[in-house]
């Protein structure tokens, strides 16, 4: 019986070369990264995890209101969040009927500052009055950023003309002590 070692070297079949480059390139190239959308619409209406509050949005007429704005400041929470804090319900069905209509635009207004665009870089403790008269404060903690007193930023999105925040819960009311900007 023969020794099966050593093992002869096999030199791997040659591979074609417009695979090759590709690969490189692919390499060098890294994760490609998303394009900036051009609106702020385009983002939230492509994005599926944003469906619930985007029936919100164009239920309570905010959605149109966007067609005639400049820069905008949007907390849009996803649909995994509204069901995790139990929002998804009130927000699908009980704010859609007729009688919630302008509770749903309220609760829309905390989320949606028209011709004020903020960037992270920008957070400090910022009071943002909303299109309702309300006020809360967005704050930086530690490395994160704060909405109101319990909601926290997961994600920045910026697109020409405005800046999109996910953040983990609705805005839904003004808090104790925050309710008219100083």
């Amino acid at each position: 019986m023969k020794n099966a070692w050593p093992i002869p070297f096999r030199k791997p079949k040659s591979r074609p070369r417009w695979l090759r480059s590709a690969v490189v390139a692919l390499a060098l190239l890294g994760p490609s990264l998303p394009a900036a959308a051009s609106s702020v619409q385009e983002v939230i209406e492509n994005e599926p995890r944003f469906s619930i509050f985007l029936k919100a949005l164009k239920e309570s007429g905010v959605w149109q209101e966007f067609e005639n704005r400049q820069a905008t400041t949007v907390f849009v929470p996803t649909d995994e969040a509204l069901r995790a804090s139990g929002a998804a319900p009130m927000l699908e069905g009980v704010l859609l009927s007729e009688a919630n209509r302008q509770r749903l635009r309220d609760v829309i207004f905390y989320h949606v500052h028209f011709e004020q665009r903020l960037s992270p870089d920008e957070i400090g403790d910022v009071e943002l009055m909303a299109e309702n008269g309300a006020c809360f404060v967005i704050a930086r903690v530690g490395g994160g950023i704060r909405v109101g007193p319990t909601a926290v930023v997961t994600e920045h999105i910026s697109t020409n003309d405005s800046s999109l925040f996910v953040i983990d819960r609705l805005l839904w009311r003004p808090w104790t002590g925050e309710d008219r900007c100083h």
